[in-house]
């Protein structure tokens, strides 16, 4: 059952148009079922996966996006996932087809005294895009100012109902997207 949130967002615009003509014209939302989610949690989360992922997590000040990819000690591509820096957490969000692998991976590198690593079932990923996105999350979302986010900006809000979301700004084709 969608949250009020996810529900919100789909009654905002799904009567008026659908699909490719809504990302062009207005706001079109997606939902990606072909992700997963894993969460690191620990005091020293960047550090701890710095010899694991390509990029520089170190540099990253919460919170944070980036993209990068997840190598064996050999260099050899695990999966290439999306890393949102939440401050001592970090939200792994990755294909589908790679969640075991990389949960086998992670499980058998990171010492647990220093990350702990979890399923994310409760997480979902939505976009929204076209020249609407903005103003309608700006209108859900009391207090968040979309727009001001720079691209790969990243802001944990709430729905009005209490929940949790993280926004993204993706810079997309046709305008912002979220």
């Amino acid at each position: 059952m969608p949250s009020y949130g996810v529900a919100a967002l789909k009654r905002a615009k799904s009567a008026e148009i659908s699909g490719y003509r809504a990302a062009r014209e207005s706001v079109g939302l997606y939902q990606d079922d072909s992700r997963a989610f894993l969460w690191v949690n620990g005091t020293r989360v960047q550090k701890t996966l710095a010899g694991l992922v390509s990029n520089d997590l170190a540099s990253l000040r919460p919170p944070a996006a980036q993209y990068a990819f997840v190598l064996t000690p050999k260099g050899r591509p695990i999966a290439c996932p999306n890393l949102l820096l939440l401050g001592d957490r970090l939200l792994i969000d990755c294909e589908q087809v790679s969640h075991g692998p990389l949960q086998e991976h992670l499980g058998r590198f990171l010492p647990p005294r220093l990350a702990q690593l979890s399923d994310a079932e409760d997480v979902q990923r939505f976009t929204l895009l076209g020249p609407g996105a903005t103003e309608l999350l700006s209108g859900l979302l009391a207090g968040a100012d979309p727009a001001s986010m720079p691209a790969q900006g990243v802001r944990p809000t709430r729905f009005p109902d209490g929940v949790e979301a993280v926004l993204v700004r993706l810079e997309a084709i046709y305008g912002p997207g979220f």
